[in-house]
């Protein structure tokens, strides 16, 4: 009796080995992938925070894409012959282009160009904007003529950290230069 009590339980070890495999060979469960998907999504939650540099690359991306939305409205002024504002609201960060259609601006939105706002790590320190004074939280906006000329613009945004990013508007050309740090102007 003792022999055939082991070889039924060798057979159903070999029943569940058997089992495990051919289990494991049809792939994996969707407990286990979700366990799987949870454990790394929790590592990169905790990880990318930390990441040294990340602020400051969305610092240079948002810098970079403000200078070609004011270079992108001041070509259109000239263009099209028609007067465009970039209007930024530092309260809730972000910034958006008008068209003077009669007597009021209104949004305008084309080619990718539309209200756009900043990313968490970002925001407006302050705007120095010719002949209006500097303003750190409400609303200012700068003009664009469609006789090719653009108010002369002072816009500091920050980071998270220390970084901080200077943008200067020109008026005679509407180029927009990118300084690391503060940078101030004579207006």
């Amino acid at each position: 009796m003792r022999g055939d009590n082991n070889s039924r339980y060798a057979c159903n070890t070999k029943k569940r080995v058997k089992l495990f495999f051919v289990l494991s060979e049809n792939g994996f469960t969707l407990l286990e992938l979700l366990i799987v998907v949870f454990l790394i999504s929790l590592l990169f939650s905790i990880v990318l925070p930390r990441l040294p540099g990340m602020t400051e690359k969305e610092l240079d991306f948002s810098s970079r894409y403000l200078a070609n939305t004011v270079r992108f409205l001041y070509d259109r002024s000239i263009t099209q012959k028609k007067y465009f504002v970039l209007r930024y609201n530092l309260d809730d960060k972000t910034y958006r282009p008008l068209i003077k259609k009669g007597e009021e601006f209104v949004l305008y939105s084309s080619e990718g160009v539309g209200k756009r706002r900043l990313p968490e790590s970002v925001r407006f320190l302050d705007i120095h904007v010719a002949n209006k004074g500097m303003v750190t939280k409400g609303e200012t906006d700068t003009l664009f003529t469609p006789y090719g000329m653009a108010e002369k613009t002072l816009i500091h945004l920050q980071g998270e950290g220390d970084e901080k990013r200077t943008l200067l508007i020109t008026p005679s050309t509407g180029k927009v230069q990118i300084f690391t740090g503060i940078r101030d102007e004579e207006f």
